[in-house]
């Protein structure tokens, strides 16, 4: 959002929506910037006037902007879009038919929104989800049961919602980057198992 950064960041996400037409991929996560001592209605104010830059290209290409709710800001002097509620309001605000949202799961549950009536507030603004799990206090981007996200809310929410895209992970920091490729595999192995049996749980996992 400063005016500094602006330019540059403009034009690199510009060049990433121009890859995600070439290559076919429909949509691209776009966060929204924040700065201190911006109000909510200043903050919503500059972050549409960036996607508005955007949205022309995004016309072109046919991709999709998905916004997506940060993890909850502890900082005194900013407010930033990280609840279901405000995330909403922001793309209401917005109002345009390619500007949707990602919903960071993990983000979510440092909120004290129930991950099922985040999803149903939200409804069809979900066009993409990140999976990804902690204790509700700092945005750790575990595996799904390494902490407390309540995997059966999330479901249901995705479930109700009629969710027809993928069940992405952003489970990052499971293990050191420097683990041996020999154990990244096998993690990458229980992250897949991971989100099989949940999805099994509810009748809803597709090969």
């Amino acid at each position: 959002l400063a005016e500094e950064d602006g330019p540059a960041l403009l034009e690199a996400t510009k060049r990433a929506i121009t890859c995600c037409g070439a290559w076919g991929i429909p949509d691209i996560v776009v966060h929204t910037g924040y700065l201190p001592d911006l109000s909510k209605e200043e903050t919503f104010e500059r972050n549409r006037a960036f996607f508005r830059e955007l949205l022309p290209l995004a016309e072109q290409q046919g991709v999709t902007l998905l916004a997506e709710n940060f993890n909850r800001m502890f900082v005194e002097n900013i407010y930033w879009i990280d609840s279901a509620a405000d995330l909403k309001g922001f793309l209401d605000y917005v109002d345009h038919p390619l500007v949707k949202a990602c919903w960071d799961a993990g983000h979510g549950n440092m909120q004290p929104t129930a991950q099922r009536d985040a999803l149903n507030l939200l409804g069809d603004y979900v066009k993409a989800i990140h999976v990804q799990d902690n204790r509700g206090d700092e945005d750790t981007h575990g595996a799904p049961l390494f902490g407390t996200l309540d995997v059966d809310s999330l479901v249901q929410g995705l479930q109700d919602i009629d969710y027809k895209g993928y069940f992405t992970f952003e489970a990052c920091n499971m293990l050191s980057p420097a683990a041996p490729l020999e154990i990244q595999l096998k993690a990458e192995r229980l992250l897949y198992d991971i989100g099989e049996w949940i999805l099994r749980s509810h009748g809803c996992f597709e090969e």
